[in-house]
């Protein structure tokens, strides 16, 4: 167990599991699918915007994010898929 200080002063103890083991809780889960569906409505909307600039060194960064976001996506979702024993949850 490693205590750490909470910013408002509260105290909690952080739990450390074993490297490979995915079991997870149930809000564990819930926060991956949150920030799963974050990173897919980001890579809409960075699509979206590519759509509009002209700029080339604009659309290379945005390329570059774009690729950066698919990858987090992809690992989001391998990441649920092994926590889930592979089964979805929606």
């Amino acid at each position: 167990m490693h205590h750490y200080q909470h910013r408002y002063g509260q105290h909690h103890q952080q739990y450390h599991r074993p490297v490979g083991d995915m079991s997870l809780a149930q809000h564990e889960t819930m926060e991956l699918h949150e920030l799963l569906n974050f990173k897919t409505a980001c890579a809409q909307k960075i699509q979206m915007m590519k759509n509009d600039v002209s700029d080339q060194q604009l659309r290379n960064l945005i390329d570059h994010d774009l690729q950066q976001t698919q990858r987090h996506i992809g690992e989001l979702q391998s990441l649920l898929s092994r926590a889930t024993g592979g089964v979805p949850r929606g």
